[in-house]
């Protein structure tokens, strides 16, 4: 529902062909910075970056992520601690839900974050997946 109400008010404001409603659920004990952001398809590199959400520890959230505006651009996530002590310790990519995956830097999933401190409890990594309904859930 929270999906519907937010693709309503977007198109609504005129933006529906450039932006869609995500959620996403971080299951760690540190808050994470999700960048959606869009790719070239042939240089793998990042072509706009759309928005950055923080999700806290344990929680979910509904974020405005972009669409492709043509077929050299896919889009993807970035997901990085948002501790400063984390700072340091490098970011996981993966691609979009639906696919396709033609870049290595933005696979299917599950990726993998490093761990940092206390961040992702007894665990070597932090698994990033997405779930059958096209939300994206780390840890």
């Amino acid at each position: 529902m929270k999906k519907f109400l937010l693709a309503t008010l977007i198109a609504l404001m005129g933006l529906a062909q450039h932006a869609m409603a995500v959620d996403a659920t971080n299951n760690t004990n540190c808050s994470v910075n999700v960048t959606a952001l869009l790719y070239n398809v042939s240089t793998c590199g990042t072509t706009l970056t759309c928005s950055t959400v923080t999700i806290p520890a344990h929680s979910t959230v509904t974020f405005t992520s972009c669409v492709p505006s043509s077929t050299a651009e896919l889009l993807g996530y970035s997901i990085c601690w948002a501790d400063a002590v984390c700072a340091t310790i490098a970011c996981a990519t993966i691609g979009n839900s639906t696919g396709p995956y033609p870049c290595a830097a933005y696979p299917a999933g599950p990726v993998y974050l490093p761990t940092c401190g206390l961040c992702s409890g007894t665990a070597s990594k932090v698994k990033i997946s997405w779930s059958s309904t096209g939300s994206l859930i780390i840890g």
